[in-house]
């Protein structure tokens, strides 16, 4: 079996504890494009704060020849100007280290290249008015750089040369939690020709996604001034949170008999980049409801709040977005409960928040500002899930969390929003590929608790760790139903010494209920942050699951990437598998373990398409197959 190399460092954690460790990601499971080629150089102004970039987990090919190996996320920054930012770190376009060998290899690592812009069309009398702006960040919520890492801007000259224009370091001790904003005039002939372009890059240790850069609000215009830092923009900066306690999932039947005592009013950061602006703004919310019942769908859109004015709850008066200020929102109204039928299978709620700014008033959107669409960055939204299972995480691990020694045990802690006990019947786990891919087990455990802790173990099992890639779980059924009330924990014994870390996700903190025992005693965690990937989910006494749309959503077939051999479930039937180009793949089929195993007769590397039958239904997903 190939090894995959990774090193940690825990220089800020004793051995023993709970540590948050580095792991591959693949976005969608393909790899990227590196570079595009085919874009033409276009006229000022640049702009990019990253909004148009959503889902993809890139930065926008239409701005950047070459983006892909800084990943653009919401949840690796502290506070961004608006919701997504570039990470810089050592970690290349397809997730890996850029050295596998060296664990103190250092050098350049990330970079951006945008596309070629004519500064050629700027007239002689304007060139001292165009200045390049942008914010950056130290570290965030990832690793801090080492004292001699840097992150740098070079430009372009008219002879093909780069020019190193702006350089930091962590020895100039920037704020972490901040971002600072930098603008620098344009003003060397040299760069006013028809292919002028920038590049930003981090100088930084390459074996993993250590010593962290942010970069966000990138902006090249004229009729600017040095002491700008003005924009006709007022943006949104963080995603919705929870209003179910910090739950993105809760079991539909535990909302039933608790709706609306437990559903809170979510809350949303918004910042203003708008100069000596006290206007009052305006929101509007919208709830997508999508209901599934017996193999039906049924799909509504609910206002919520229309133009709605935001008032201070202490003080109630209504609220401003300050410039160059963090506001911390917090909604009127949560969507409707009336609106949900509890008789369904599962229901997800997409709740969209809409900032009203009138960024594109032509009162402060000056014709200089043409063709920007400022209104790109008003909007977040939030998808919340209420099937069978509490989950904290929003279902994408920035980094793992495991422990690092034999012996010891983590536990993680729910409180469970139901006045009555009820059944846990298993447990989804998301563990990333990371380190020894050999296998491994764990003691599963779950125990009754408190505030301070695990208090008594009601159920252990041995589990076997099934990697996996794109932020899937793996459902692991219990060998027997465990009831649960108030305040339980969920977790594990640790039998070797590899860090088998579980998806860690950054956008929402639940670290205070991380739990680990090194020495017989219950110890809170206090270096981890983020949610664990732990989603305990709750059915009948005999073992069933009530509401199943973990497993409709998430079928159960692994390794992906795989090296030509594939895990089915044992009922599964009618296996095909296709190539890029659409032609049926050779495999032999055998059952081993109450499971059905695939191999693929020549294996080759490449993307493709398999398709099943499973319970009556066509399932198709994308493999990876890695022959080395």
């Amino acid at each position: 079996m190939r090894l995959r190399v990774f090193f940690i460092f825990i220089s800020t954690c004793s051995f023993g504890q709970l540590v948050q460790v580095p792991i591959e990601h693949k976005i969608n499971g393909i790899p990227s494009q590196h570079r595009r080629t085919d874009l033409t150089a276009m006229p000022l102004p640049f702009w990019d704060d990253f909004s148009f970039t959503r889902e993809s987990g890139f930065a926008n090919d239409t701005l950047w020849e070459i983006s892909k190996s800084a990943r653009v996320s919401t949840g690796l920054s502290v506070d961004p100007p608006s919701l997504f930012s570039a990470a810089f770190d050592g970690i290349d376009s397809l997730g890996k280290p850029y050295n596998l060998t060296d664990i103190l290899a250092k050098g350049r690592a990330d970079r951006m290249i945008s596309r070629k812009i004519r500064l050629d069309l700027v007239p002689q009398q304007e060139r001292s008015t165009v200045f390049f702006s942008f914010y950056y960040q130290i570290r965030g919520k990832g690793e801090a750089p080492d004292q001699d890492d840097n992150f740098s801007l070079w430009w372009l000259d008219n002879t093909g040369v780069w020019q190193n224009v702006f350089e930091t370091g962590r020895s100039e001790n920037p704020d972490p939690l901040k971002f600072n904003y930098v603008i620098l005039p344009v003003s060397d002939e040299k760069f006013y020709h028809d292919k002028f372009q920038f590049r930003f890059q981090n100088f930084s240790r390459l074996s993993g996604p250590y010593d962290m850069w942010h970069l966000d609000y990138v902006y090249i215009n004229k009729n600017r001034t040095s002491s700008e830092r003005s924009m006709p923009d007022r943006t949104v900066s963080s995603k919705l949170t929870s209003p179910f306690k910090g739950y993105y999932s809760i079991p539909l039947h535990h909302l039933k008999d608790v709706w609306p005592v437990e559903a809170l009013k979510p809350s949303i950061r918004l910042f203003g980049l708008l100069e000596n602006n006290f206007q009052p703004f305006t929101y509007t919310t919208l709830a997508t409801i999508r209901q599934i019942s017996g193999g039906q769908t049924t799909e509504s859109i609910v206002p919520v709040e229309e133009d709605a004015v935001p008032v201070n709850p202490s003080t109630g008066a209504t609220e401003i977005i300050e410039p160059f200020t963090m506001l911390n929102l917090n909604l009127k109204k949560t969507f409707p409960g009336s609106q949900i039928d509890y008789a369904s299978d599962s229901v997800y709620i997409k709740l969209k928040f809409i900032l009203d700014s009138e960024d594109d008033n032509p009162l402060v959107y000056l014709p200089k500002y043409r063709p920007i669409n400022f209104l790109s960055n008003d909007t977040s939204a939030q998808e919340f899930s209420l099937a069978s299972y509490y989950s904290r995480d929003d279902g994408e691990a920035e980094f793992g969390a495991g422990l690092n020694q034999p012996g010891t045990e983590l536990a993680y802690g729910f409180d469970l929003l139901y006045p009555q006990p009820d059944t846990v019947v298993a447990v989804d786990l998301y563990f990333p590929e990371f380190g020894d891919q050999s296998n491994q087990n764990l003691v599963l455990k779950i125990w009754n608790g408190g505030p301070g802790g695990p208090v008594a173990q009601l159920h252990q099992q041995n589990l076997q760790v099934i990697r996996s890639t794109g932020n899937s779980f793996i459902r692991y059924r219990l060998t027997e139903p465990v009831i649960v009330e108030n305040k339980f924990f969920v977790g594990w014994k640790q039998n070797s010494s590899a860090v088998i870390p579980v998806g860690l996700d950054k956008n929402n903190d639940s670290g205070s209920e991380m739990y680990f025992n090194v020495t017989g005693t219950w110890e809170q965690n206090s270096i981890v942050t983020g949610s664990l990937m732990i989603r305990p989910v709750f059915g009948s006494g005999n073992g069933t699951v009530i509401n199943n749309a973990a497993d409709e959503t998430k079928p159960l077939i692994f390794p992906n990437p795989s090296a030509g051999q594939l895990y089915f479930p044992g009922n599964t039937t009618q296996i095909k598998i296709f190539d890029a180009a659409g032609r049926a793949i050779q495999f032999s089929e055998f059952e081993a373990g109450g499971k059905k195993i695939i191999e693929v007769t020549r294996p080759a590397t490449g993307y493709y398409i398999v398709q099943w039958m499973d319970s009556g239904k066509i399932r198709r997903t994308g493999i990876i197959i890695r022959k080395d």
